[in-house]
């Protein structure tokens, strides 16, 4: 795992020098929706394979190419437990801090990818059981972004979260998933 994370890293910032993007507008943000394929088995068996994942994001860029990101995502399902068939429902709470790379392709497209870490703040509640916690992990994303006019685009994008927690019963649980989604981009 650590060597497929180091790979990740190092093709991400060899891409860096590959291209470099127009940053006339220092600051950016991003409002996205994704599908989360969630990464654990019990979540996936209580609240189904995949969960709308909406998100925020607020880039600041720090030189020609390079950018600083904050975002805030929310994943909430409701569902029924396996064999029980107790309903259950599950909030988590995403905060992400983490840095990219980004620059032209053709005339109107262009690519970012991006690395950084996320807090991930979860509380499942079954029959009258109270779950929370939190745990923080890492994220990889990647994706285009089609100019619209010279202050919005249009973003498509893929990407991976991976944490992991152990309840206060010892229950091993992952956080995160792979995410395909697609947004609306706007500079000031």
């Amino acid at each position: 795992m650590k060597k497929a994370i180091a790979l990740i890293a190092l093709a991400v910032l060899l891409a860096g020098g590959a291209a470099a993007q127009d940053q006339t507008s220092k600051l950016s943000v991003v409002v996205s929706g994704s599908l989360l394929f969630p990464s654990d088995s019990n979540y996936r068996d209580t609240y189904g394979s995949a969960r709308f994942y909406p998100e925020i994001r607020v880039a600041y860029a720090l030189s020609k190419g390079f950018f600083l990101y904050a975002g805030y995502g929310l994943l909430a399902a409701s569902g029924t437990t396996p064999g029980l068939e107790v309903d259950a429902s599950s909030t988590q709470h995403v905060f992400s801090l983490g840095g990219g790379i980004g620059g032209p392709l053709t005339g109107k497209l262009s690519y970012k990818a991006g690395l950084g870490l996320f807090l991930d703040a979860y509380k499942e509640k079954a029959m009258d059981i109270e779950v929370t916690g939190s745990a923080i992990g890492f994220r990889v994303d990647a994706g285009l972004c089609y100019s619209l006019t010279p202050k919005i685009s249009a973003q498509v994008g893929l990407g991976y979260l991976a944490a992991s927690d152990t309840t206060d019963d010892d229950v091993s649980i992952k956080l995160g998933g792979f995410r395909l989604g697609a947004g609306v981009g706007y500079k000031f």
